[in-house]
């Protein structure tokens, strides 16, 4: 569905925006784009909605090359690509109906079918009853379930997310990020979120990629980054638990294993942590497709945590002590 060919960007300065991103994300997938500042994402979703040409390489969105399009060619590609910005940037002179309407007109569809189209959304988001409000008159939440039916309005294939709960609270957040899932299940867009936000990655992504200095670093299934202990990404998915700092005299070790069904493993590594006369301060287990993902702080006297990390390390578990 969106493929990614040797995309290079480069500004005047020279500026490398984009190194030789090569990126393909089937049909269907829900893909987290995260990075620092600067990492080079939204230079990456300026050239897949073609606001940004490419120095050099290609970019495919639903089987067309946006980089050999003439202007009008595009006019008409974009269509299929529905864009969600941070902050759902509506009109506010416009009521949630007629932002959603609005691109409904732009591409020339009826007066009738117009509303049809724009009830049906309003229901898809959760808002059926709310289409005569203004955005002043909306939630945070509400106007980005109004952003998100708008974007769908023309039926693109895909649906670009740039940072699309970075303002909203907690359980807002998990509100539009269920509605996300449930459109993709619904209607089989794909959908790409641009976020910083790991907590988003993990609770609603299929399939991640790392960016870092306009190059992608890292990319998979989140299950399988997840589930590799030597991971910085998947270590940043799925954290190691917050702990207090440790009495005086002792020390803390992050471990990090994964089990796979059918392997006791935790059995196995409380064993050890055990064997070693260590205690588990904190842990965290998650569960990925088919895998138990863990992360343990354990504390133990100082002068046995090398030996401790070293051992642990020895029997095959990932290993390393808290700084001070």
């Amino acid at each position: 569905m969106i493929t990614l060919d040797g995309v290079r960007k480069v500004y005047p300065g020279p500026v490398v925006a984009l190194d030789g991103i090569d990126l393909t994300i089937p049909a269907g997938e829900i893909h987290g784009i995260v990075g620092e500042s600067g990492a080079g994402k939204s230079t990456l979703i300026r050239c897949l909605t073609a606001l940004e040409r490419p120095t050099e390489g290609h970019v495919w969105v639903d089987g067309q090359d946006l980089s050999a399009l003439n202007p009008t060619e595009l006019r008409a590609a974009r269509r299929s690509i529905g864009m969600v910005f941070q902050g759902g940037n509506l009109l506010d002179a416009r009521t949630a109906g007629q932002n959603i309407a609005y691109p409904l007109k732009v591409a020339g569809l009826d007066r009738g079918k117009r509303r049809d189209r724009v009830q049906e959304l309003l229901d898809l988001v959760g808002l059926g009853d709310r289409g005569n409000s203004y955005p002043s008159q909306l939630s945070g939440g509400q106007r980005q379930r109004i952003a998100i039916a708008r974007a769908l309005a023309a039926r693109p294939a895909v649906l670009l997310c740039d940072e699309p709960t970075s303002a909203l609270d907690t359980q807002t957040t998990d509100q539009i990020l269920t509605l996300i899932k449930d459109v993709r299940d619904q209607t089989g867009v794909t959908v790409v979120i641009i976020t910083h936000e790991m907590a988003v990655v993990r609770d609603t992504c299929d399939s991640v990629s790392l960016l870092e200095g306009g190059r992608v670093v890292q990319s998979g299934r989140v299950g399988d980054i997840v589930a590799d202990t030597s991971s910085r990404l998947g270590r940043a998915i799925v954290p190691p638990p917050s702990v207090d700092s440790p009495p005086p005299g002792r020390s803390l070790i992050d471990l990090a294993f994964t089990s796979r069904p059918g392997e006791p493993a935790s059995s196995h590594v409380l064993a050890v942590v055990a064997e070693l006369g260590a205690d588990v301060t904190a842990g965290t287990f998650e569960t990925h497709g088919d895998s138990q993902i863990a992360r343990l702080v354990i504390s133990i006297e100082s002068e046995k945590a090398g030996h401790t990390v070293a051992t642990l390390t020895d029997r095959g578990i990932d290993a390393s002590e808290r700084a001070a």
